[in-house]
């Protein structure tokens, strides 16, 4: 049975970028593991949600006392991050099968790539102990197709693991949040392979 990691930088990218890919995992009775480095805990979305801006998504200033909440903070913001990611994960999947879920417990915003190399080598030693080989999905590595520098981290992770040990770690894929769907820097991933299906999931292949 194949092990597959789900690696991602932040709650929600995972559904964001590979839902699509981790159900089609599941059904296939894989043994499929998900890692969120860090629990995105340093969203911008924490000022809107506290009045502090107004969102380009629901184009409204929050007013957290007339709303009826308290003011939120890091901590809070990360617990609900990854209690809907994990929902979401649940759904996707919901008759299928299971994904077993993991934390790298990292900082948001500034995630280093050797940080995620030992995040993903420790879940991998977890899920398939000594040499097992195991499939890796997650960001892409490049800038151009991605402005998130921890996205970028996770990728250039999971490229250099590739190389380094290419028996455990090279069948990898990276994929990209759809706002990078349409991008034209796209053509800067040699030997890529796109499938647009029909939940719009676009999936870009190793290069």
């Amino acid at each position: 049975m194949a092990t597959v990691l789900f690696a991602f930088a932040h709650p929600d990218d995972e559904t964001l970028a590979a839902g699509a890919a981790i159900a089609e995992h599941v059904d296939a009775g894989h043994d499929v593991h998900l890692l969120w480095m860090t629990r995105g805990e340093n969203s911008t979305v924490l000022d809107y949600l506290n009045g502090v801006g107004t969102s380009a998504w629901w184009g409204v200033v929050h007013d957290p006392a007339a709303e009826g909440y308290t003011p939120l903070d890091s901590v809070d913001i990360g617990v609900a991050r990854i209690a809907e990611a994990t929902a979401a994960v649940r759904i996707l999947t919901s008759g299928l099968g299971t994904v077993t879920l993991h934390e790298g417990f990292l900082s948001d915003g500034g995630l280093h790539q050797v940080n995620a190399e030992a995040a993903i080598l420790a879940v991998t030693d977890e899920a398939a102990p000594g040499s097992a080989p195991v499939r890796l999905k997650g960001h892409t590595w490049l800038p151009q197709l991605d402005a998130h520098p921890d996205h970028i981290a996770v990728g250039a992770a999971i490229k250099a693991l590739a190389q380094a040990d290419p028996a455990r770690f090279g069948d990898r894929r990276h994929y990209l949040l759809p706002g990078y769907w349409s991008d034209p820097d796209l053509t800067l991933v040699a030997e890529a392979v796109a499938k647009v299906d029909s939940t719009r999931q676009l999936v870009r292949g190793k290069a």
